[in-house]
């Protein structure tokens, strides 16, 4: 599904899961490998819950902005691909809010 979602853009009948799917495909298409601590424990509940979260309480519920959301941050991501430093975890993607306000940023300053 998450495949179908992905090529038609058609995010309408997504759930929390499908963006958390959809984070596994974007870091390992950076990345080069999957994100390991996503399937640690119960972390696959935890970032479904949070991305649920995030949804409503930060997109209002709009699935397609927070796929632009997620867009972003990974287009952005893959231009600084040589940072060993630092890198977009289900946590900075779902919870933390530091690339959220960076998007937002992005977004009022592309709009002037």
């Amino acid at each position: 599904m998450l495949e179908y979602m992905r090529k038609e853009g058609d995010w309408s009948k997504a759930k929390p899961v499908h963006f958390v799917a959809l984070y596994a495909w974007l870091h390992e298409q950076i990345y080069g490998t999957a994100p390991a601590d996503l399937f640690m424990g119960n972390t696959t509940k935890l970032s479904i819950f949070a991305c649920a979260k995030l949804l409503k309480d930060e997109f209002a519920g709009d699935k397609d902005e927070l796929v632009e959301f997620m867009k972003w941050c990974w287009v952005r991501e893959q231009k600084k691909k040589n940072r060993d430093d630092w890198r977009i975890t289900w946590y900075r993607q779902f919870v933390a809010r530091t690339l959220l306000t960076d998007y937002r940023v992005a977004r009022a300053r592309k709009v002037r």
